[in-house]
């Protein structure tokens, strides 16, 4: 059994054991604490993760969309690559296609056919709760099993109503999951294999094969539970309005597709829908129709349990149902609406998992313990569990001490124009210039830069954000789609609102701001290098080459990110500009101006302009401007996201686009808009830099004699720049 490790001073470790050896403290208490505070540690980690996931429910919600549809899709892709010898992103298309037009499908169904019958649903089933009351007390039930049956249906009703809300309530929000979702869904399915053996390169080859297996069985498991519970649910769904509509029950319709919403949470879906189904067929037909309906439903569901069940779902791909129910639960607890229909997917990937994770903790040689009824995985994921709750505590306090200062947006400010005006500077430096004039040459160009976009905001976009809130609007509604594109640019506009009245309300605030970042950009410049040198001073021999490796490329990304993003920006605000010059639309110069700005948050900020631009067609703009908009809109998001954005940015951003298509909900919800700008960059720095971040607290891994630091040149690092591309000079990180 594993060694209990745990730090604790001599002289409390000593008076434990003390106590111990002399039976102040009884053996099965002291066994009972060394397995309580392990599984302490375990939970409160779980529900730190747990608490993060709630943060950032945007991000959390579409990869659980993701991984559920590339999930059920998967075994599509296989078939195209092996029946038909298609290459693998053709293959993820394809796939990634017919999972959205279902989607599309099912959420058009839903929309159309049972939300704007909910009220009514909702009447039909207390009118139905009102004639069993009356049917019960006229055959002398008493008011004890009245007010039961009451409590009982009414708390039904409230999960179901509850739950819908959830989904279709904060539609802006439904929106961005199902979208982010449906991208991340292709992404997983072209590059879920390059990812996931990339992940577990880092284990050894038999671990990386034990999770690998666990790893595809997982999928399976998965997959064939989603298909087949997606099956069902369409089978009972039509099978419920079939009975309905035979029995002459209103709503037969909706109520078919509130069978088919309920038939993706197992048992208590089908009991909360039945209980609906009977209520309302019970205020209609009374008691005879309501018996036949339970009847016909009962018979349907062993026929299905008969011929269809064993056809759709196989072997091996059933959950327990007591670990179902109660996954369910804590998964609606935790994330609600959401949770429930996730969890019982994801309890089947975690039984799937959990034999190899289990092994994996139990390799290495066991030491004797004190405490043998300590499991040796228990005892080794306590140990990284409460190891990890301290560095996210401490990661926690930092964030707060950069966030909370009045001027760490001046801070941050001064730091990205110092990497972007660096090479400026420099240039200054080689033509004779001293530290202090290039410098002060670099910053007065930074100065006209700000001024000039500061004063062409004011020019062309402040005074004009309510008309084109407004115009936007207007085209949505002309889309005949329904209230979800109004309320989609609604909120977006509530945004771009509320932006500008925060602008213009902290105006002061936001010159004196502007005026200390020029400042701090000033010494920066001029004295950045010397500052950065006297901290590579207080470093360790051994690890001052991976600090100065860390900073270097941390300004090297940062530089190449901001001019990039700019550039692509830049160009963006112009292309936008003549085609809606050109077709003869309003409000063309700030919606490019828009553009710019929108185009510093990848991929989602310019898609979002360029459909304001396409609404403001459909409001005021004839049949051919609003096709030609249409096409622009969708080649240009195309090119600029494949094409544009891979050339500019080149080597110097490589991160994968689905973490950027997630970094940036994640972005605003840590930070708001600067979170959403800035999120990229810090991405980026991490995956460059982490591998020499962590060793140099890996203290047992000191350079030896002959073998070099790690260093940019180092194999554990990654590549130099292409040449033609500067390189940091090493101590000017900072």
């Amino acid at each position: 059994m594993a060694v209990d490790e745990t730090p604790q001073p001599a002289s409390v470790a000593g008076s434990t054991m003390t106590a111990v050896r002399q039976g102040l403290v009884p053996g099965w208490l002291d066994r009972l604490a060394a397995i309580g505070w392990r599984v302490l540690v375990v939970i409160a980690l779980a529900l730190v993760f747990a608490s993060l996931a709630v943060f950032l429910e945007t991000v959390t919600g579409a990869i659980l969309v993701g991984l559920t549809v590339a999930a059920m899709v998967y075994p599509i892709v296989v078939s195209l690559q092996v029946r038909r010898g298609w290459p693998r992103a053709r293959a993820a298309a394809a796939a990634s296609f017919l999972a959205i037009v279902i989607v599309v499908i099912a959420l058009f169904v839903i929309i159309v056919a049972f939300i704007p019958s909910i009220v009514a649903i909702i009447q039909a089933n207390q009118n139905g709760v009102a004639a069993l009351s009356s049917f019960l007390t006229d055959r002398g039930a008493p008011p004890a099993v009245l007010e039961v049956v009451d409590r009982a249906v009414t708390g039904v009703q409230a999960w179901i109503v509850d739950g819908l809300a959830q989904l279709v309530g904060p539609i802006a929000a439904f929106t961005t999951i199902m979208i982010l979702g449906g991208f991340l869904t292709f992404y997983l399915l072209e590059d879920g294999d390059r990812a996931w053996e990339q992940a577990a390169s880092s284990l050894g080859d038999e671990h990386a094969e034990a999770l690998t297996t666990r790893g595809s069985l997982a999928l399976e498991q998965v997959s064939g539970y989603l298909r087949g519970t997606s099956v069902m649910a369409v089978t009972d769904g039509l099978f419920a309005a079939a009975i309905l509509f035979v029995l002459g029950v209103p709503f037969a319709g909706p109520l078919g597709v509130l069978v088919f919403i309920g038939g993706f949470v197992p048992y208590l879906g089908s009991l909360a829908t039945t209980t609906v189904l009977a209520l309302v067929t019970f205020a209609a037909e009374g008691i005879g129709g309501t018996v036949l309906l339970l009847v016909l439903l009962g018979l349907s569901n062993l026929a299905q349990q008969r011929w269809l069940v064993p056809r759709v779902f196989g072997a091996g791909q059933r959950v327990n149902p007591g670990l179902a129910l109660i996954s369910i639960a804590i998964g609606g607890a935790i994330f609600g609406a959401l949770g429930v229909f996730a969890a019982v997917p994801v309890l089947a990937a975690v039984q799937a998992f959990a034999p190899a994770v289990q092994g994996l903790l139990e390799t290495g040689p066991r030491e004797p313990s004190r405490h043998e009824l300590v499991p040796v995985w228990l005892d080794r994921l306590a140990q990284i569990s409460w190891r990890t709750l301290v560095v996210l505590a401490l990661l926690v306090v930092v964030s707060r001490a950069i966030v909370l200062p009045i001027l760490s947006l001046p801070v941050i400010v001064a730091a990205i124009l110092a990497c972007v005006l660096r090479p400026i500077a420099r240039k200054f430096r080689q033509r004779g210039a001293g530290p202090t004039a290039a410098a002060a040459f670099a910053t007065a160009a930074s100065v006209a830069v700000v001024l000039g976009i500061i004063g062409v905001t004011i020019w062309g976009l402040i005074s004009s954000v309510p008309e084109v809130v407004d115009t936007t609007t207007l085209g949505a509604g002309s889309l005949s789609l329904g209230s979800t594109p109004v309320e989609l640019i609604r909120a977006v506009g509530d945004g771009l609102l509320a932006t500008v009245a925060a602008v213009i309300s902290n105006a002061a605030s936001f010159a004196i701001g502007t005026a200390i970042s020029l400042v701090l950009t000033f010494y920066l410049l001029r004295d950045g290098a010397g500052w950065w040198a006297a901290v590579l001073g207080r470093v360790p021999m051994h690890q001052r080459s991976g600090v100065d490796y860390a900073g270097s490329q941390s300004v090297e990304i940062l530089y190449g990110s901001m001019v990039g993003t700019a550039i692509v920006s830049f160009a963006g605000a112009v292309m936008q500009w003549l085609t809606m010059t050109l077709l003869g639309l309003p409000l063309a110069i700030p919606i490019s101006i828009l553009m710019f700005f929108g185009g510093f948050i990848p991929y989602i900020g310019s898609f979002i302009v360029t459909m304001l631009g396409f609404l403001i067609a459909v409001a005021v703009g004839s049949t051919a401007d609003i096709v030609l908009m249409g096409v622009f809109t969708i080649v240009f998001n195309i090119v600029q996201g494949n094409v544009v954005a891979p050339l500019v940015y080149g080597k110097t951003v490589s991160i994968h686009p689905a973490v950027v298509l997630l970094g940036a909900p994640a972005g605003a919800a840590i930070a708001g808009i600067v979170g959403m700008v800035l999120i990229i960059p810090v991405l980026a720095i991490i995956s460059r830099t982490w591998r020499t971040v962590v060793h140099l607290f890996d203290v047992d891994r000191e350079t030896p004699p002959g073998e070099r630091p790690v260093t940019a040149a180092s194999p554990e690092a990654p590549r130099r720049a292409p040449p033609g591309v500067e390189t940091p000079v090493p101590a000017t990180g900072a």
